[in-house]
């Protein structure tokens, strides 16, 4: 048995042997993931201190560092579109055009990269205008299929994601219309420009660019073109341009048929708070349409972040200040008071040959309805009762019918655009969740044209108003609401929830009796239902009780 016994004898040392490379290589691999981690460990501390920088410029410097330090880190897209914004934020476009560029090469369907991307194409060198407008809109219409899929950077706070969303979508909204501007399709510019005034409504490029194409081309739409032609002038008051869009918008409005007492009234229901007025009377004598939209940045912006239709033109001298004013002081606006609140119902006059479209019914025709709800509305008290209602209201459209969920608080948000899918439509509803604000001539303004754009052609449009009829947060005036609710032939019927003041109910009778729509006023959920099937049933649609 010797012979055995000495092959057991070679397999065991042969195995000991083994034993200790084995341990010594399983170490490495130990001590090589816990380096590995312990890396990652760093860099995610580095890139949360770059996401926790109060000042924009030492954030800047920290997320480069970031990204060229850490080549491979996962959380080097989230660092490269954070930077982009702070770029954006600080006005330094062609830094965030870089970084746009870096970003989309490393996530090709960023929204956040392709809008400036897109707003910086129409001003490239080497190219034709053709070219530039063409390639701008090409990144626009990207970006605007990709911008419901943006996801917040990792640490940010809600608030600055919401910004950072509003005003992607302003940008590529705005390249979009502009472009469609330069293609002469104005129609089509319109719906973009709207979203990117509404978004920015302090933004002079977007608001200016919108006042002209609503003014010019096919179908012009002269009550929104004449406001938003006004708040140009406001908005770009004391800049180099301004001077020539107060001009030529004074006689834009005079060339119509409209007077200077007219047009002062579209001035001060414009006013930026703080700043004076300069009204049509104090304007110099008419000159041609100006190229010009100026920016509230200072004075030594680069030409070339203006769009290219809109670059200044050249100046030999530049007026005093004083010598533009009137002789008489001008009129300060300081807040939107109750007084221009009171005054949607006598909007300023269109020009004589200027007649604001009204609401047309089409007897049998099928609805495209839009339900604009006010989200503090549906707390837990009145949910149940308000979601129950809502849900039986869409689940009884006709075959034809169509319909929108959007609630409002500070700020808009779709929960369901125009469809006639139920089940959309209450995942919608139910959707809705409570929340503090009440932005509603801004809701209103914004759903009414909306619904018009979108609403299937021949359909009878209404837009439901759900509301305790308040309006805390809106950045529009009553002038220019009522300017966008009649441009778009909307019906608004109002439901208004819990209301004990006048001011509140006044607000909400005064929006449905302008379009021929009705308003009812409920005091506690129990009673909601019967107010919306009572309306539903004036619409066509019928539920059960």
């Amino acid at each position: 048995m010797p012979f055995p016994r000495a092959a057991g004898l070679r397999t065991s040392t042969y195995t000991e042997a083994l034993k200790k490379p084995i341990f010594l290589l399983l170490l490495l691999l130990s001590m090589a993931t816990a380096v590995t981690h312990a890396a990652d460990a760093d860099s995610a501390v580095k890139y949360q201190q770059a996401v926790s920088e109060k000042q924009t410029s030492r954030r800047i410097l920290a997320f480069e560092e970031f990204i060229s330090a850490n080549p491979g880190d996962p959380l080097r897209a989230d660092a490269m579109e954070l930077l982009v914004w702070n770029y954006k934020q600080i006005g330094n476009q062609q830094k965030a055009s870089s970084w746009a560029q870096k970003l989309v090469d490393a996530a090709p369907d960023n929204p956040v990269g392709l809008a400036v991307l897109a707003d910086s194409a129409r001003y490239h060198e080497g190219s034709t205008l053709d070219q530039n407008m063409a390639n701008s809109l090409s990144l626009a219409k990207h970006g605007l299929r990709q911008i419901d899929y943006l996801k917040p950077p990792e640490g940010i706070s809600a608030r600055e994601f919401s910004e950072m969303q509003s005003a992607t979508r302003a940008w590529l909204n705005g390249a979009a219309g502009f472009s469609y501007v330069h293609l002469r399709d104005y129609v089509t510019a319109r719906g973009y420009l709207r979203k990117a005034a509404t978004l920015q409504p302090e933004n002079p490029q977007y608001v200016y660019e919108l006042a002209l194409a609503d003014l010019t081309g096919k179908q012009p739409e002269s009550q929104e073109g004449f406001v938003y032609l006004a708040k140009a002038v406001n908005l770009t008051q004391g800049t180099p341009a301004g001077a020539q869009i107060a001009q030529f918008a004074a006689n834009r409005y005079r060339e119509a048929g409209g007077n200077d007492k007219a047009w002062d009234q579209y001035l001060v229901s414009t006013a930026v708070p703080g700043r004076s007025v300069v009204t049509a009377s104090s304007a110099a004598a008419p000159s041609t349409a100006p190229t010009v939209v100026a920016s509230n940045q200072p004075s030594g912006r680069p030409d070339s972040q203006l769009p290219q239709s809109s670059k200044p033109a050249a100046t030999t001298a530049t007026q005093p200040r004083n010598a533009q004013q009137s002789s008489r002081e001008p009129r300060i606006n300081t807040h939107i008071s109750e007084e221009q609140i009171q005054a949607s119902l006598t909007p300023p006059p269109l020009p004589p040959t200027q007649i604001a479209p009204k609401p047309l019914a089409h007897p049998g025709a099928p609805i495209s309805i839009g339900i604009l709800l006010q989200a503090a509305i549906n707390n837990k008290e009145n949910r149940r009762a308000v979601t129950y209602a809502l849900s039986d209201l869409v689940r009884h459209l006709g075959e034809n019918d169509e319909a929108f969920i959007l609630s409002f608080s500070h700020d808009l948000v779709f929960e369901q655009d125009l469809t006639s899918n139920y089940d959309l439509l209450r995942d919608a509803v139910d959707a809705v969740k409570p929340a503090s604000g009440a932005a509603l001539l801004d809701a209103v303004g914004f759903a009414s044209g909306h619904l018009n754009r979108i609403a299937r052609k021949n359909n009878n449009r209404i837009l439901l108003v759900i509301s305790d009829g308040r309006d805390a947060n809106s950045k529009n005036s009553p002038y220019e609401v009522t300017g966008a609710i009649d441009s778009s032939g909307v019906k608004i019927d109002c439901i208004g929830f819990g209301i004990g003041e006048s001011e509140s109910k006044s607000r909400l009778q005064a929006l449905a009796s302008r379009t021929g729509g009705q308003a009812v006023f409920v005091f506690d959920s129990a009673a909601f239902r019967a107010a919306a099937r009572d309306l539903a049933r004036n619409m066509g649609i019928d539920f059960p009780q």
